[in-house]
């Protein structure tokens, strides 16, 4: 229903606050449910039932923009609704904190853990060039590819590597290096694949350049 500019920005604005709304407490739900024998497993099966979602959207939406893009966020909205009343319904009541802090009180405290600032400040690399995928490359995609349909096959790409190799993948790589030394790898090898999108002049090198960010 946005049909001015400033709606669709301040649309935009509530979407990305129910978003990060929404990751901090779901990665604190997933260390309340599990434990240290069942987490990993538990995260990288995660991954592959977002894959699976991802694949199912994007090409979804791919079909559904031809007719209306309020089709497309109406669609989209209906989910969202839907896996907050599951959430709702199915989800036990779940107590992360022991003990209440200030705000500020908790952010001193993670500050002086140096292992954890290390750990946020490579996530925030990654989130940004994670960011990037949905972005910049979409355009990228649509200005070498010179169709709207390019977004489908790169959504398809990722949502596969995803699917595929999401669970097996770390799995095997673990049993080798610790995590740590895997969440840098995997930002290295998302960072390349991003750099050659630069130098992507035709779909199937910007095809393989969405296929080594997806294993990054």
């Amino acid at each position: 229903i946005a049909d001015r500019y400033w709606l669709l920005m301040v649309s935009a604005l509530v979407m990305a606050l129910g978003g990060g709304i929404f990751e901090s407490p779901k990665a604190a739900a997933v260390a309340t449910l599990t434990d240290e024998t069942n987490r990993r497993r538990y995260y990288s099966t995660m991954g592959v039932v977002a894959g699976l979602g991802t694949a199912a959207g994007t090409q979804a939406g791919a079909f559904l923009i031809r007719a209306d893009f309020s089709l497309v966020c109406m669609c989209g909205a209906v989910v969202f609704f839907v896996a907050a009343m599951l959430m709702v319904i199915f989800l036990p009541p779940i107590e992360v904190a022991t003990e209440q802090h200030g705000l500020f009180e908790g952010i001193a405290f993670a500050l002086h853990d140096k292992v954890f600032v290390t750990y946020a400040v490579l996530l925030m690399g990654h989130w940004f060039i994670a960011t990037q995928f949905n972005i910049s490359l979409i355009l990228r995609a649509t200005d070498v590819a010179g169709t709207e349909s390019a977004v489908s096959w790169i959504f398809g790409i990722q949502s596969g590597v995803t699917i595929l190799l999401g669970y097996p993948l770390p799995r095997l790589i673990e049993r080798r290096v610790n995590a740590f030394t895997m969440l840098i790898f995997g930002i290295g090898l998302t960072a390349l694949g991003m750099g050659l999108v630069a130098s992507a002049i035709n779909v199937p090198l910007l095809l393989g350049c969405v296929f080594i960010i997806s294993m990054g």
